[in-house]
């Protein structure tokens, strides 16, 4: 009986003539013995091969023929879980990934409203525009979805009333209000969750300023230099007209002014007065916690050294007492206003960063100069007016990417439709051109600002090649349009007023006002807020561009600004644009869609001066 209970039985022959007996035999020499037949590749009698002992098995096992061949094994298994891993690294950093937000400030986001305050709204029915009328509009503005405001100079100034003949920059001028008056508006401001930017006025004061007065007497010899003097004078003139030197039978010297008589031009020269102009800065930005300085006349601020005279520009029909007359080149734009941009920046910059902007006259590229060489070495916005005549879609091409591309964290792009020194959009306009154009303006990366009254197509009151006059707020359709003149007001109102107001328009559907809301609610959105800037379909009449986040909704905004009715594939301009994409806004019903429509990119057809917007679901990018 074998180890197990079990009996094995074995056949063997004893002899010739006699039969095989059973024998019972012990199993472990059965598998012995077996092991040795398989050795020689034989059985004995058709006995099944059982298998190597474990002896056997370890005594082949270590022969180097088979350690060789695991080794070999556990190689390709563990080459295989390597480049196994590797592949699922490499695509996990290969495979388009969800872009994060960038950190942007509340300049970038935000819509910026500029206000002349003088002509917005009066508190108090003395006919003119002060910082508690400002303070009760508050919540028109914030309707309109706009996040910052933009006021004109409230300042102290001298008898002309003229709001850049400033004779102390740390006080409020009674037109206006008092010190409190605008403390409260800027706590209003901010608690509406708002900003406020005030107007820095560095290239001059009024001949009424103490610095001045001190200067002319020169008694006191720390202002001596503040101001620009010669006993010499060249043939620059003055933006008004004639020459730009006066004589002052004070000092007996001629002193500087581009500008008005009265309004003589600081010396930045004098490191005295750059730091007075910081010291003003701090006390706006730090003392009375104004968001940002908006820096009025940049382009004048320093002049020639050497006082070379100017040449002449050939301006046809222009006579030499005229402005346009000479070229400028030693009066305008240097490359000083550049450096001093910078002092500025830093000055903001020590104020808990605040923000600056800055206007400067000339080619895009002069204008982008203002921003710096690096981040943080100029302003934060250098201001872009849309100045140029209406055009069509390769003009508004080359206008666009002349920014766009110029775009980064330190140049960032704006679009000012608006402002004291120049004609309203809707008088330089046809006034089928302002949606488009606000379409546009206000759906591209970069910060529109927003002049007063043009949310309601206003137009000017009076305007002349020396001055703009844009005329007081248009609120109601009452007498004046809702300003107390029984004392005169300091401007009058336009004639349309009874259609053209703010309170005919809010809530009105289709009105200029509702669509302009309706484009700053859209901008709000993170393909637009954050997202990147793809152009799409251009010819001479389309202008398109795609706005697109990864993860969320993306845009296509196609406007024709020609005379002629185009068809495109606009899936052909860009990867992601769907060829079914639904209708978002259109600059109106004549467009033959409606919002929420389902709209067919492939073939989209725009009559003349008509735009849409249309979105699609995000997809993932293939590999």
């Amino acid at each position: 009986m074998s180890k197990s209970g079990v009996y094995l039985v074995s056949a063997t022959t004893v002899g010739e003539g006699k039969t095989n007996a059973p024998k019972y035999t012990n199993p472990d020499d059965i598998n012995l013995k077996m092991a040795s037949e398989h050795q020689t590749g034989n059985t004995q009698n058709g006995t099944p091969f059982r298998g190597m002992g474990k002896e056997e098995l370890l005594r082949h096992s270590s022969k180097p023929l088979w350690v060789r061949l695991r080794m070999i094994c556990v190689a390709i298994i563990l080459i295989g879980w390597i480049a196994l891993i590797i592949t699922v690294v490499a695509l996990i950093f290969a495979y388009p990934k969800c872009k994060d937000k960038d950190s942007r400030s509340w300049w970038q986001n935000d819509v910026m409203y500029r206000i002349h305050v003088r002509s917005f709204y009066d508190s108090n029915d003395d006919g003119i525009g002060d910082l508690k009328g400002v303070q009760e509009k508050l919540d028109y503005v914030k309707d309109l979805g706009v996040g910052a405001i933009s006021l004109s100079p409230v300042y102290k100034m001298d008898a002309t009333k003229d709001d850049l003949s400033v004779i102390d920059h740390k006080r409020i001028d009674p037109d206006f209000g008092t010190l409190q008056d605008l403390k409260d508006l800027i706590k209003a401001v901010h608690d509406k969750g708002m900003r406020i930017v005030m107007d820095f006025i560095p290239n001059h004061t009024s001949d009424k300023h103490q610095w001045f007065l001190d200067s002319q007497a020169q008694t006191d010899v720390q202002y001596k230099n503040y101001y620009v003097w010669s006993s010499q004078i060249t043939n620059w003139n003055s933006k008004y007209g004639n020459s730009s030197w006066e004589m002052d039978s004070t000092r007996n010297e001629y002193y500087l002014h581009q500008f008005k008589t009265g309004q003589p031009d600081l010396n930045l020269r004098s490191t005295m007065v750059v730091n007075e102009l910081k010291d003003i800065m701090k006390y706006w930005m730090v003392t009375e916690n104004v968001d940002g300085l908006y820096i009025r006349n940049s382009g004048y601020i320093f002049e020639d050294y050497d006082m070379r005279n100017e040449t002449v520009s050939n301006t046809a029909g222009v006579t030499e007492d005229k402005y346009d007359y000479y070229n400028h080149e030693y009066t305008y734009g240097l490359e000083s206003n550049r450096f001093l941009m910078s002092v500025f920046r830093e000055a903001a910059d020590n104020t808990s960063s605040k923000f600056l902007m800055a206007d400067r006259r000339g080619t895009t590229t002069e204008k982008i100069q203002y921003y710096g060489s690096f981040p943080g070495s100029g302003v934060h916005v250098s201001l872009n007016p849309i100045g140029m005549a209406p055009c069509s879609g390769n003009c508004i091409k080359d206008y666009v990417m002349e920014w766009v591309n110029n775009f980064s964290n330190n140049k960032w792009p704006n679009w000012m439709t608006g402002g004291e020194d120049m004609s309203r959009f809707a008088s330089r306009f046809p006034s089928n051109f302002s949606r488009p154009f606000y379409m546009l303006s206000m759906l591209l990366p970069g910060t529109p600002i927003v002049y007063y009254g043009d949310e309601l197509g206003m137009t000017d009151l009076q305007a002349t090649t020396e001055h703009v006059t844009t005329g007081l707020m248009q609120w109601e359709n009452s007498t004046n349009a809702g300003w107390n003149c029984t004392n005169a007001c300091y401007n009058g109102v336009n004639s349309d007023f009874s259609t053209i107001n703010a309170a005919a328009q809010m809530n009105m559907a289709g009105s200029l006002y509702e669509f302009i809301k309706g484009l700053s609610s859209l901008r709000t959105e993170d393909a637009f807020r954050y997202g990147e800037y793809h152009t799409a379909v251009t010819s001479n009449n389309i202008f398109s561009f795609v706005r697109e986040f990864d993860g969320v909704t993306g845009y296509l905004v196609a406007i024709n600004f020609g005379d002629d009715a185009e068809t495109h594939d606009y899936t052909s301009s860009h990867g992601t644009i769907q060829s079914t994409a639904t209708a978002v806004m259109t600059t109106g019903s004549d467009v033959g869609f409606s919002v929420d429509d389902d709209v067919e990119t492939e073939s989209l057809r725009l009559s003349p001066l008509q735009g849409i917007v249309v979105s699609w679901d995000f997809k993932a990018k293939e590999l």
